[in-house]
Formats: structure tokens, sequence, C-alpha cells
């Protein structure tokens, strides 16, 4: 047995007495097909595995009471070692946020492709893909369906914070330095009220973007609409900086993640969301932020304040589209030093 199994065997704390005799490599084989099943492909079995319910069937010429025994002490064995490895997975709520930062990146839209595995968590999410094939993007399914000038949240959220850190693959440290945040959405054009960020009605001739979009805005309604914003810096480079936008009345919920430590190829960050009121104007944090975290998720909300109240100004110069808050990259800055908290 190899040092890794021994170790593991004297892991178990109230293993079941083995009365079938010696474990063999095919019996953790056939162990790991158990799991596998539970794991979808965590765990590869080798071939010429048999499948334990045969060899529970007294009419099968398989059947072998004392593998099965075998079989249930290997995976007590293997069991501790597997808790282990998923409990190290990302989180169901880390996994739908990476393919919504994907569903939004530039790639995506300007792929030509229906593909089945973006519209599948298209669906998941609750988006629908509008705008023509190089000038798509995604839009939900509620707010294509809406059709009030300034729809309000069944219950407002008020701010959160994740209570724990996660990895990001491949993740940026970003330099707090003097950059801003800029619009980073198409098809938005200017509306009425609190909020600037509106979409036109989902219909056949208002597909246009930019001024085209502002122009086609006046003759048709508009809604508020969550946006995707991002830094003013080299574009696709820093997916854990991107901020959501979700609209309430006077409120903006901004879903973001803060940056935490560098860890191998990636770095941990801590999601994080905070309240915007452009009424008062001011930036409200979840009490329970970390104090380490805290200058950098004040920071970050003032930026995401200072980029709305742009927005609304560039609104009232009469402009039915935006067109500073789009800005432009600047070269990416990253930072390589301790945590900018």
């Amino acid at each position: 047995m190899s040092p890794a199994r021994a170790r593991t065997r004297r892991q178990v704390v109230a293993a079941a007495r083995n009365t079938g005799g010696p474990l063999t490599d095919r019996d953790y084989d056939d162990a790991r097909a158990v799991l596998r099943r539970i794991g979808d492909g965590a765990i590869t079995a080798r071939a010429g595995t048999t499948s334990p319910a045969r060899l529970g069937d007294h009419t099968s010429p398989d059947y072998d009471p004392n593998r099965i025994i075998r079989i249930l002490t290997a995976l007590q064995y293997l069991i501790p070692t597997e808790v282990k490895e998923w409990a190290g997975h990302i989180t169901p709520a880390r996994a739908r946020q990476r393919w919504e930062e994907f569903l939004f990146a530039e790639d995506c839209r300007r792929c030509p492709h229906d593909c089945d595995g973006c519209q599948a968590w298209a669906d998941a999410l609750g988006y629908l893909r509008t705008g023509e094939p190089g000038n798509r993007t995604w839009q939900r399914k509620d707010q294509a369906a809406a059709r009030s000038q300034e729809p309000r949240m069944d219950v407002y959220i008020p701010p959160s914070v994740a209570p724990e850190d996660e990895f990001y693959s491949f993740g940026h440290e970003l330099d707090l330095g003097d950059w801003a945040y800029i619009l980073d959405d198409v098809g938005i054009v200017y509306g009425p009220g609190w909020y600037p960020f509106h979409r036109m009605p989902e219909r056949a001739d208002t597909q246009a973007t930019g001024s085209h979009a502002g122009r086609a805005a006046q003759a048709a309604p508009t809604t508020p609409t969550g946006v995707r914003i991002s830094p003013d810096l080299e574009p696709r480079a820093w997916g854990n900086e991107y901020v959501l936008l979700e609209p309430y009345d006077h409120r903006v919920q901004a879903r973001m993640t803060l940056f935490v430590a560098r860890r191998g190829m990636g770095v941990t960050v801590r999601r994080l969301s905070l309240k915007i009121d452009l009424r008062q104007r001011q930036v409200s944090l979840p009490d329970a932020c970390p104090d380490a975290l805290r200058s950098q998720a004040e920071t970050k909300g003032g930026r995401v304040l200072d980029l709305l109240i742009a927005a609304r100004r560039e609104r009232r110069r009469g402009a039915t589209a935006p067109g500073d808050v789009l800005g432009h990259r600047e070269p990416a800055r990253a930072h390589h030093g301790g945590s900018p908290a």
C-alpha cells in the first residue's frame, strides 16, 4: 500500500471491520467508480471494473459479497480525500458570476455563433441575446418585458458582503491610482429618472447603438436597465474588476469583487455589493465589510457614483445616448505589492 493510502487509512476514525479480505487496487478502482457517479467525472475509474450492483445479485456469475465489503471499506478511505477535494471548489454563486462576466466580454459580443453552452447559461441566468451579429449583448428577460419608466424591485436588497474570500483564476491586482469607471455595455440610451442608463424596447427597428440608438429612443419609451462598467484601462485585462449596476429607484446596487491577496496564478477576492444613493449622493457599505477592505470599497464606490453623476450631467446637456462616459482606454497598470486596502 502506498504511503498516501496508509495516511488516509489512519485518518479513518470509525471504519467498519473489514471481513472481506485485504483490499486490492481493483477494489479501490470500483470504489472510485461509485464516487464518479456522484462527481460526474471528478474521479476516473480504470477500465474493467464491475458494477457493484451485479456483485450483489446472487443470480449473477459475478456474485461476490466479500468484494462488496472490500469496496465499501475502500470507500471509507477515499471519502475524506474526496470531501476535501470538493470543499475546495468554487461556489455556485461564483460559477454564475464567472459565466456572467464571460457572456458580457468583448469576445462573446463579437461572436457570430449561437453557442449551446452560452445559451444554456444565459437561460439559467435569465438573459436574452439582443442586437445584430458583431454587436450583440445580453439583456435580462424581465427588463426586456418591462415597460414602466421607473420600475421598483419587490424587495430592496441592502448592501452585503460574502462571508469568505474566493479564488479568481488569472485575476489581477489593480492599483487604485487615479483611474475612473466607464460604461462597458452596448445598446444603452439615456432615459428619465434618477438612474440615467436605459434600454429601448425589444423591437426590430430599435437595434441601433450610440447616436442612432439615442435618436430612436426619442420615439419610443425606454426602461432603466442594469449595465456593466469597468476601469478605463486595457480592455478584458481586469475580469475581477468589472462592476455590475442594478437600478432600484434613486438607489443603485453596485456588485463588485474586491482584491484581497495574490495567490499562485490568480488572486483571492471578496464579493461585495454597495448602495449608491443618487438622491443623497452617498455610498453605503455593508456593515460586515472587513476593515482591511473598507478603504478599497469606499474608493471604488465613490468612483461608481462619479460615473453616474457624469452620465446624468451628460444627459442634462441634451445627450440622448452615452458618449463621454464611454471614455477611452489607457494602458493597464497592475500593482504587484500588497493589497491596495
